[in-house]
C-alpha cells in the first residue's frame, strides 16, 4: 500500500481563523489534484499562533 502524503507550509495571520481556514482549503483543493491521500499542516496554523524557540 501506498500513501501519498502532501506537506503544506503556510503563512499565517495571528488571530485570523478564517483567512487562515481559507488558505487551508486552498492547499487542501491542490493537494486532491496532486492524488495526495493526507494533508500535513503545522500546529496551530488555523490559529496562526507561532512557537517561539
Amino acid at each position: 500500500m501506498q500513501l501519498r502524503v502532501a506537506m503544506a507550509q503556510i503563512d499565517t495571520k495571528l488571530g485570523g481563523v478564517d483567512d487562515n481556514l481559507d488558505k487551508h482549503l486552498e492547499y487542501i483543493d491542490a493537494a486532491i489534484d496532486q492524488r495526495a491521500d493526507v494533508v500535513v499542516f503545522p500546529a496551530l496554523s488555523l490559529t496562526g499562533y507561532v512557537l517561539q524557540d
